[in-house]
């Protein structure tokens, strides 16, 4: 199996930027532009690499140092991809974790299959006109002029070298179990399970009742991070070849808190040698009254007014902690203006208020790029 942090280190080591590999610190794909930005590069690699794997690093700074990010998903990756690209390669955003990066950070290392067909533009995104193609020259990705694709059949060779020394060994299986032990003190109760005498998965997270936060979970055979959650509450299932995890929202207001499940990540075993990851969205909506819908709508929005204009010595401040929330509450339950007073909110919140939007706002977006009906 190929370990995924020694073909990262093989690429920065060995290799600069150049027709089958692009590294960058961070992508922003929440605005027209960051898209852009990030499809237009796997074009250009899909399009200049038909005979081998390319690949795309995020979170490696301009001196190649491993700065890592976020924690991202490869649904939201392929999502995006799928959308924008005509003849879309197939690819697969993995999350990889270095023992020099915080524990909420990891390395992104997208994969491009290589494919015949030529990628180009859907539609047309930020400054990119539908129906444009791009290619690498060199380390630069550039629209294709006069359909003239340049291609490069002899990175097939290079690739299969970099891939042939990033096999995993029998010691940095063992080494990669006890770093992640040292990852996690004995209050996350860190542990191993192997699957089908084959996959060693690793998993941690502190209990609370029936729930878990901070889960870590992660395939040690290829160095890959799976799932991690720092701010939510999720259930555990395991059984011979499944590893199910349930995640919950804690939302409400006053005295009417409770979780909501909303996604469901499984990740199967079978007994051929390989396993998938599976999401599933099943978000329950919170359901109340008009009447107390509209009430904490009201002074929602004023309080929101106090905010936005600096009255600090006028705001319910316990109130506003969770003020973002409250508008996506109202929304879920019919106020359509709540919609916009939520994303406004943004501009105004901070601190735990601003937790409270983005977990919030991360629900809403998995709302719409299901069609969930709100």
């Amino acid at each position: 199996m190929i370990n995924k942090r020694r073909l990262i280190r093989n690429l920065l080591v060995n290799t600069n930027e150049c027709s089958f590999y692009d590294k960058k610190e961070t992508i922003d794909i929440t605005t027209a532009k960051g898209k852009a930005r990030f499809v237009k590069h796997v074009c250009a690699l899909s399009n200049s690499n038909p005979s081998s794997p390319s690949y795309l690093i995020i979170g490696i700074s301009d001196a190649n140092e491993i700065t890592g990010t976020d924690f991202m998903d490869d649904a939201k990756i392929q999502d995006l991809c799928m959308a924008s690209l005509r003849n879309c390669p197939r690819i697969t955003f993995e999350n990889i974790p270095f023992s020099s990066l915080p524990k909420n950070k990891s390395v992104g290392l997208l994969t491009i299959q290589p494919q015949v067909e030529i990628t180009s533009f859907k539609q047309t995104i930020d400054n990119i006109r539908g129906g444009t193609a791009y290619h690498r020259i060199g380390s630069k990705s550039v629209p294709v002029e006069d359909n003239n694709i340049q291609r490069y059949e002899e990175n097939r060779i290079i690739v299969e070298e970099v891939i042939k020394y990033s096999k995993n060994s029998i010691l940095e299986l063992l080494d990669g179990v006890f770093e992640f032990f040292k990852t996690w003190d004995a209050a996350y109760d860190p542990r191993y399970i192997v699957f089908k005498e084959q996959y060693v998965l690793c998993w941690s997270g502190y209990r609370s009742g029936d729930f878990y936060s901070e889960v870590d979970i992660r395939i040690v055979n290829e160095g890959v991070r799976l799932f991690y959650s720092g701010s939510d509450d999720v259930k555990i299932k395991i059984t011979d070849d499944l590893f199910e995890i349930t995640e919950y929202a804690f939302l409400g207001f006053g005295e009417n808190f409770r979780h909501y499940q909303y996604e469901v990540t499984r990740i199967s075993f079978d007994e051929i040698g390989s396993y998938s990851v599976e999401k599933y969205f099943n978000f329950e909506i919170p359901q109340f009254g008009s009447e107390e819908m509209e009430k904490l709508y009201l002074q929602s929005k004023l309080e929101g007014e106090k905010m936005r204009e600096g009255n600090f010595e006028e705001i319910d401040w316990g109130f506003c902690e969770s003020i973002s929330m409250n508008f996506f509450l109202c929304y879920l339950n019919g106020i359509d203006d709540a919609k916009k007073d939520f994303y406004d909110s943004n501009q105004y919140v901070d601190g735990a208020a601003a937790e409270w939007f983005l977990r919030c706002e991360r629900i809403l977006q998995q709302c719409e790029i299901h069609n969930r009906k709100i």
